[in-house]
């Protein structure tokens, strides 16, 4: 039986704070968890630009590119709506002390064939939560290790160019949509903890390396057992942090 669409709106008191990136797939996984609870319509939420941290609030060189983000779900998934409904949201929507539950939850429709590309979304300038930024050294292995196939398209999907980094023969990817489209596209995923990886574990594709990369012992939501990063796909690296690292961003 096909239910009725109800659409509800999220205004800010729903939410600690504006909506990051990260913030906007893991609205995904609570609105999962809240149609599987109601038998009498098919959930949808409406979230209003206004909530997203733009670069109003954040000096990011990458503009706007988490209202973009907000847009593109609209556009390529059944979770969000570009138009109010006539209720708001009765509840808070927290998902830190509910992890468990969300996990595995999502699986974003990915229609796109998988190609030979390997692409990496490293966290190298986070302004928040920095001890997600990966050291240079650290970003320095991770091209390293993954120069050595050379039959793969391989790609730094990044914010800026990398004018001080020795990129492995990588090209560099600045477009945030194109950068997207690497994810939908990739064989092999590397990311951090970031809005990025939260999608590329979102995906419905299970035949594709994912990989993270986290420092030992933080515990910004994402190292613990129940939250890496709401999903089972792929698998975690941590590495440990010393007080000769250096970082360039």
């Amino acid at each position: 039986m096909t239910l009725p669409i109800k659409i509800l709106n999220v205004p800010k008191r729903c939410h600690d704070g504006p909506v990051r990136m990260g913030d906007l797939t893991f609205l995904l996984y609570r609105l999962e968890y809240e149609r599987r609870r109601c038998t009498t319509h098919h959930l949808k939420f409406y979230i209003p630009d206004e909530n997203i941290f733009t670069n109003e609030f954040w000096g990011s060189v990458s503009g706007d590119f988490r209202l973009n983000y907000k847009h593109w779900l609209e556009q390529r998934t059944d979770y969000f709506s570009a138009v109010p409904g006539d209720e708001d949201c009765p509840v808070v929507l927290s998902w830190w002390g509910m992890l468990r539950d969300l996990k595995d939850l999502v699986a974003i429709s990915n229609p796109e064939p998988i190609k030979r590309k390997i692409v990496v979304f490293p966290v190298i300038d986070a302004k928040y939560d920095q001890e997600r930024n990966w050291p240079n050294r650290v970003f320095d292995d991770i091209l390293r290790e993954y120069s050595q196939y050379q039959d793969y398209e391989r790609v730094i999907c990044c914010a800026h160019q990398l004018p001080t980094v020795n990129l492995y023969n990588f090209t560099v990817s600045t477009d945030f949509y194109a950068n997207l489209q690497h994810i939908l596209e990739c064989e092999v995923f590397v990311g951090g903890a970031s809005g990025f990886t939260i999608l590329a574990g979102a995906l419905d594709k299970p035949d594709r390396r994912l990989q993270y990369y986290y420092a030992e012992g933080y515990h910004g939501g994402w190292t613990s057992d129940n939250s890496l990063p709401l999903t089972s796909k792929g698998t975690p690296v941590f590495y440990k942090r010393f007080e000769t690292d250096t970082w360039n961003y």
